[in-house]
């Protein structure tokens, strides 16, 4: 073996140990890579509209005809019963009930604040509501100990440790949070390349297994008791709720999301219902969400394709693709494997470039990198299944170069 091949599987098994330590350029260029294989997805087959959940908007016109924002809980109250009332099979509020600050160390202040927020607590005591949790580094004081029911179980709490993990979190109205059907973290998790190309099911907050808002409206509407979260040593495996469903995430809890474009039809204005509008129809048999998608109440998410949507749209995708299934797969070992595919790849391009011309080196080495674009489309475009053909595919490039650049300067050193 040569100078060439010898300076050829260093550069490969150099480049093995970066990709091995995972730096965050790599990180970035993988999600990157499998961004585009989601968007490739999505262009070649989106999902079907989905008729599973009801998004009652808090748009401008809500802003025009009830009142500027923040709403009063009279509001919220009557907004809730009319939806509850409408027939929704749950209700999840992508909002939090921040206390009032005003009432910390004022008895008397404090009374008031109760007074207004009963009719609240008993319209989500009489509905089957699930209210969201924001998790994050929020003030302690803002974190008071959490309801005692949990209603996520690991079978094993080594598959606790690959969780999205959160140091604290913020929790509503005390009253509130004690009569809701259930509780779930609103936030999402966005890839190193700032896109929530996946949903976690459920999260590790301060040490406690807390369910997302879509695991939970799940569990409340399927009348479960608690979420059974499969795995071990390996990470997550599974996520159950009863014998009615399943779900694969990646090894640390993630839905990787196929996303279909927002539909409009899914969508009735919060003043419709206060108003008793016929969209309220469309609530009847739905899981409802309610959240905000006017100017400056919105949170907005990033999601494959470069596409901006409110987050509560992000919630109601991820209910669909957990009860239809068309979510895509991550596998288990998948950077292990693609790995191994550019060392196997490294030792060809060692083995076989210096033998061939210069003309046939040069479209062996575009049909290979070809052939590996091509393979992971295939494998999305008909299983659902993402491979990173970048990390494999730029391993490869530079030791071709390599070898290619000791090659042109070969004639020169015997002159």
């Amino acid at each position: 073996m040569g100078r060439d091949s010898w300076l050829g599987l260093a550069a490969l098994f150099v480049a093995a140990a970066v990709v091995v330590l995972e730096p965050a350029p790599v990180d970035r260029v993988r999600f990157r890579a499998l961004e585009v294989l989601q968007t490739v997805r999505h262009a070649a087959d989106p999902p079907e509209y989905g008729t599973v959940v009801t998004i009652v908007d808090i748009d401008e016109d809500s802003l025009a005809g009830v009142g500027s924002w923040p709403w009063p809980p009279m509001i919220w109250a009557d907004l809730l019963v009319r939806v509850a009332e409408a027939g929704a099979v749950v209700i999840g509020v992508d909002h939090r009930f921040a206390p009032d600050p005003r009432g910390a160390g004022a008895p008397e202040i404090q009374k008031v604040i109760d007074m207004n927020e009963a009719p609240l607590a008993e319209s989500v005591a009489r509905t089957r509501v699930v209210l969201g949790r924001w998790v994050g580094d929020a003030a302690p004081d803002e974190n008071p100990a959490p309801p005692a029911a949990v209603t996520v179980r690991l079978t094993d709490p080594e598959a606790g440790v690959f969780l999205p993990a959160f140091p604290a979190q913020s929790l509503n109205v005390p009253a509130l949070d004690a009569a809701a059907a259930g509780h779930g973290v609103l936030s999402t998790v966005s890839a190193p390349n700032g896109v929530a190309q996946r949903v976690p099911t459920v999260n590790s907050v301060d040490g406690t297994v807390h369910p997302s808002m879509f695991v939970e409206m799940l569990r409340v509407a399927m009348g479960r008791p608690e979420v059974v979260v499969e795995g071990g040593r390996a990470g997550v495996e599974a996520v159950r709720i009863g014998d009615q469903l399943t779900l694969h995430p990646d090894q640390e809890g993630l839905l990787w999301m196929w996303y279909a474009d927002v539909d409009r039809r899914r969508y009735v204005s919060a003043v419709d219902v206060l108003q008793g509008a016929d969209a309220i129809r469309r609530i009847k048999g739905k899981f409802v969400l309610i959240g905000a998608t006017a100017t400056g109440l919105a949170t907005m998410e990033a999601i494959p394709g470069g596409r901006q949507v409110p987050r509560v749209e992000v919630h109601a995708q991820a209910i669909e693709r957990a009860i239809d299934g068309r979510y895509l797969h991550r596998p288990r070992h998948g950077a292990m494997i693609e790995l191994a595919v550019a060392l196997g790849l490294g030792l060809v391009a060692i083995i076989a470039l210096p033998t061939l011309p210069r003309i046939a080196a040069l479209f062996a080495v575009l049909a290979i990198e070809a052939t590996l674009g091509g393979f992971a489309w295939i494998l999305v475009r008909t299983q659902g299944v993402l491979f990173d053909p970048a990390i494999p595919g730029l391993v490869f490039a530079v030791v071709c170069l390599l070898l290619v650049l000791g090659r042109s300067r070969r004639p020169s050193a015997h002159k």
